[in-house]
């Protein structure tokens, strides 16, 4: 790719060469910058990307089939949190006994309703995601959650509304006309009168395990013509019931630090203190949570250098923050479904949608 690829403009932040541990390949600054294309719009044609970036498609594809077999990347439809349950998403930070951090971890990602486990350093040993199918919030809370052998207690956030989703975050490299010309409008998700189709039940599933489906593809696993195939995907993307994603462990990309942080803000403050979050360009995850914290934040940065001058130089400087707790993410066990394996990518355990 020519040398118009390599320049950035001021709005970039440029990132160490990104190493994979565990025996993984290793990326050149190409491959991040079709990374950063593909955020923008999973789906989009090779040609297309190349265009925008300089060089060819045939060397995109290439370079994207060798990041999909080493199994660091994977393209997944995001599916809607309505269609797996009736609750909202809930966080849960739990205490272990010490000798079972990771029996307990491990315990947590083989159920269904957990979206994303890890281990951490901090206040608790090892904090999950989880949406519960159903009305199964207090079940999962009051019953399930604490049944788990070397569990010693507790403390979950509600999430209320989503300020900045994980899907939305893309690696900050690619110039702003770049960006335009790359980013898809994303659905705008409201609750439909009707149920899904069996049809758009089988899209849904498909879209899941692979994002990137032709439309040839799906019209023949649906058996229909492509043209409505390409109807009934292009309707559940404009609704905002499924939305395409790359999954990539951040480790992979140069951020070889991430954290979960719950914020408790001055009252009636909490969207100031969002919105200093929400510019951070390492925040991936941001939402209103009730509990005992007001925000929720899950973000990645270059080092634990980089978290140090976050803290001391974003956080102490906005004075709505009255307290903020840290933890470090230590191991990941899973993440959107899908077992983690150091920064390999395991088979996905997607959750059944609700009848």
């Amino acid at each position: 790719m020519g040398g118009a690829a390599r320049r950035r403009d001021a709005e970039a932040v440029e990132l160490a060469p990104a190493r994979i541990d565990r025996n993984a390949v290793d990326l050149d600054e190409v491959d991040l910058d079709v990374i950063a294309a593909l955020q923008l719009d999973p789906r989009a044609p090779f040609d297309r990307i190349a265009d925008v970036l300089g060089g060819s498609g045939r060397t995109v594809a290439r370079r994207v089939e060798r990041m999909v077999e080493a199994g660091i990347l994977r393209f997944v439809g995001e599916v809607h949190r309505s269609l797996l349950s009736e609750g909202t998403r809930v966080h849960s930070f739990v205490r272990t006994e010490p000798q079972r951090i990771n029996d307990v971890a491990r315990a947590l990602a083989e159920m269904p309703e957990v979206a994303f486990c890890c281990t951490t350093a901090g206040r608790a040993s090892v904090y999950c995601t989880a949406v519960p199918g159903g009305g199964a919030r207090a079940e999962f809370l009051t019953a399930r959650l604490p049944a788990v052998p070397g569990i010693l207690s507790t403390r979950s956030e509600i999430e209320l509304r989503v300020l900045r989703k994980a899907s939305s975050w893309s690696l900050p490299r690619l110039t702003a006309a770049q960006r335009r010309e790359l980013a898809r409008p994303e659905g705008e998700f409201a609750l439909r009168p009707r149920p899904l189709s069996a049809e758009e039940r089988r899209a849904v599933e498909l879209l899941r395990a692979d994002a990137r489906l032709a439309f040839a593809d799906l019209a023949r696993a649906l058996d229909m013509t492509q043209p409505r195939a390409r109807r009934l995907v292009l309707g559940l993307f404009d609704e905002g019931l499924v939305r395409p994603r790359v999954d990539i462990e951040p480790c992979v990309l140069g951020y070889r630090t991430e954290a979960i942080i719950s914020l408790n803000t001055r009252f009636g403050r909490t969207t100031a203190v969002a919105d200093a979050l929400a510019r951070y360009p390492g925040t991936r995850y941001l939402a209103r949570v009730a509990g005992t914290a007001s925000l929720l934040c899950q973000a990645v940065f270059r080092d634990e250098t980089a978290l140090a001058d976050f803290m001391d130089e974003q956080l102490s400087g906005v004075d709505e923050v009255v307290q903020a707790e840290v933890s470090v993410v230590l191991d990941v066990a899973k993440r959107l479904w899908i077992p983690r394996h150091g920064a390999r990518l395991g088979e996905p355990r997607f959750p059944a949608l609700l009848a």
